[in-house]
């Protein structure tokens, strides 16, 4: 089961556990936030649940939906796949 790494703590949201006004004052805004302990839970719960004895399987990630490199790096240490649309989709990054 996955865990929630979100916290209310007196009324600021944090995120493993950094403070999102720290974020937003060190980053400035708007700005996106990603839980890499989330991430990584995500990816080896979705790769131990799609194991099978009967058929093979293979976990693929949409690039489009969200493609930095350090994101798909984290990805790949799960051997999870990326579906890219085109040749240039892979080269711009």
């Amino acid at each position: 089961m996955l865990e929630n790494n979100f916290k209310n703590n007196k009324g600021v949201l944090e995120i493993g556990g950094v403070s999102v006004e720290k974020l937003a004052q060190k980053y400035k805004i708007p700005l996106y936030i990603y839980d890499q302990k989330l991430l990584k839970d995500t990816a080896k719960c979705f790769v131990e649940n799609f194991k099978s004895k009967k058929f093979e399987a293979e976990i693929i990630y949409a690039t489009k939906a969200f493609s930095k490199l350090y994101i798909l790096g984290l990805l790949k240490e799960y051997e999870i796949a990326f579906d890219c649309v085109s040749k240039e989709e892979i080269l711009w990054h």
